[in-house]
């Protein structure tokens, strides 16, 4: 439990670097870190904390970002 304030920063840092720019950069690290944050929670090992936030951030940037850069490219007109 002791990286839980380790993934409540990265989460933190995450959503001010998307407040500050706007072409979904980070966001993709605050799922990945609720992962993080659930295997602290469950004292599993950095290791697994840090495999589990990685994977699933990866996920979401490949699940979502397509769409997104759709969405963003089509309010620039």
């Amino acid at each position: 439990m002791q990286f839980l304030w380790l993934w409540l920063g990265v989460i933190a840092a995450s959503l001010l670097i998307e407040f500050i720019t706007t072409e979904f950069v980070s966001i993709w690290f605050v799922p990945g870190s609720v992962a993080g944050i659930v295997l602290a929670l469950l004292d599993v090992s950095i290791v697994w904390q840090i495999l589990a936030v990685t994977v699933v951030s990866f996920a979401f940037l490949i699940a979502f970002r397509p769409v997104s850069y759709t969405h963003l490219r089509a309010h620039e007109t």
